[in-house]
């Protein structure tokens, strides 16, 4: 996805930069939430730290979890976290504090926000005031993927009960503290104004019956069939579920493996790292013909994260692995160390530090993936595979993931109840006022 650097990025860079206020920047599908955060961090104030509710999110704009950071365990509560005792390290960290940015915040729960403002004022300058004090600055879109509720909590966000929502604007801290919005609206990934106003429709809940009977007469065609796959070369399936993505990798895999050698590569691991930060497979399995995508940005500038890629073959030798891009430039691929940091404190100044690695090839099988791990990439061809387990949001995510309204391939047609937008969420963006449209 290319995305030029406008005038109105450079004054969203200027009030992150230069303002005091809390930000929340948010925007629909491929406007450049996640370029501007980028932007940001090559300048960002060297007392701040980046912050994200899941380990993926974290690993992506190379920072931590909310937990981690904070020391948080299971069973924390806004009722028991001032009970939490943080090291000194930890203490001086939040003391030197100029701002914290929280990335993937439609993700972030109002009791876990909770749970940050109480840690912040405990340990903190300023606490009487809300987050200690601390400039808090999010990135995210609500209408995509949403906080993750086990079943038996859910009595906990309902109206009448501690919390109307489980999304982060309506964590009491937020009754407290004015927040300036800031919508990018200019869409980069997508060129079709039609596929765009589309999207837009299914993101807000404004979608008619008419609009799907039309977008499933377009995209019910047969794609094509690929050589021993059963799918076209450079064509993904976004599924619900893990199992889904898993079965369609694992069935290609096997078929692939009749007639080539299959090699396996043990990622390794330095220091402790929890699961939910492995950046690749643990155990990658992998064959001559297998599709793949890549989850690194290649500092060649010959790939990016979510390219796909057809493996032709392997070095064992020289431990380089060739794919072939869509692009048909084939290319050598080496494994890739990820540090793995923490925050720590050096001179007054807030540093990032190592504290461990791991290092594996960056690509996994791709023949399908999730929903969810697919939210930030570009595809330009894909397939979409509906299942029971549907969140809010996950259709937009999916369909928003593609380039063109040609590239997208339904395996069943698109119901009204497919389209699950969170009310709560529409009526927080009508009553809320945005402050910059950019």
């Amino acid at each position: 996805m290319s995305i030029t650097i406008t005038k109105e990025f450079k004054d969203a860079l200027e009030l992150l930069k230069h303002g005091r206020e809390h930000l929340f920047i948010t925007g629909k599908a491929g406007t450049g939430k996640s370029t501007l955060l980028k932007l940001y961090q090559e300048t960002i104030p060297e007392n701040s730290v980046i912050l994200a509710p899941t380990g993926i999110a974290a690993l992506n704009v190379g920072g931590q979890t909310i937990h981690r950071f904070f020391k948080f365990r299971p069973g924390t509560t806004p009722e028991n976290v001032t009970k939490t005792f943080l090291q000194g390290s930890t203490r001086r960290i939040i003391r030197n504090l100029d701002a914290i940015i929280i990335d993937e915040v439609s993700m972030l729960r109002a009791d876990l926000l909770d749970c940050v403002d109480k840690i912040l004022r405990k340990y903190g300058w300023e606490r009487n005031k809300p987050f200690g004090g601390i400039r808090m600055i999010f990135f995210g879109d609500l209408f995509q993927l949403p906080p993750v509720v086990p079943r038996n909590e859910r009595n906990i966000f309902q109206k009448g009960s501690l919390y109307e929502t489980e999304f982060f604007f309506d964590a009491h801290v937020m009754k407290e503290v004015p927040f300036l919005r800031i919508e990018l609206t200019k869409v980069f990934r997508q060129k079709d104004e039609d596929f765009i106003d589309f999207l837009n429709r299914i993101r807000e809940n404004s979608i008619t019956s008419e609009d799907l009977e039309w977008f499933n007469r377009q995209n019910m065609a047969r794609f094509e069939e690929g050589k021993g796959t059963g799918i076209k070369d450079y064509f993904v399936i976004l599924t619900s579920t893990n199992r889904q993505a898993d079965e369609i990798n694992l069935r290609h895999l096997d078929k692939l493996g009749q007639l080539n050698p299959i090699y396996q590569n043990s990622a390794e691991i330095v220091g402790k790292i929890s699961r939910e930060m492995y950046s690749a497979p643990e155990e990658l399995i992998f064959c001559r013909g297998c599709q793949v995508m890549m989850l690194i940005n290649d500092r060649n500038n010959r790939f990016v994260n979510g390219t796909l890629g057809i493996i032709q073959g392997y070095d064992r030798v020289k431990g380089q692995v060739e794919i072939k891009l869509r692009n048909g430039q084939v290319i050598s691929v080496g494994k890739h160390k990820w540090e793995v940091n923490s925050y720590g404190l050096h001179e007054g100044k807030i540093v990032s530090v190592p504290e461990g690695s791991f290092t594996q090839f960056p690509f996994r099988l791709c023949w399908a993936i999730t929903i969810h791990k697919s939210q930030g990439n570009t595809f330009e061809n894909l397939g979409l595979m509906l299942g029971r387990a549907f969140a809010p949001g996950q259709t937009y995510v999916a369909l928003s993931r593609c380039t063109t309204l040609e590239g997208i391939k339904l395996f069943t047609e698109i119901q009204m109840s497919d389209i699950m937008t969170d009310p709560r969420i529409v009526q927080y963006f009508n009553k809320e006022n945005i402050d910059f449209e950019i």
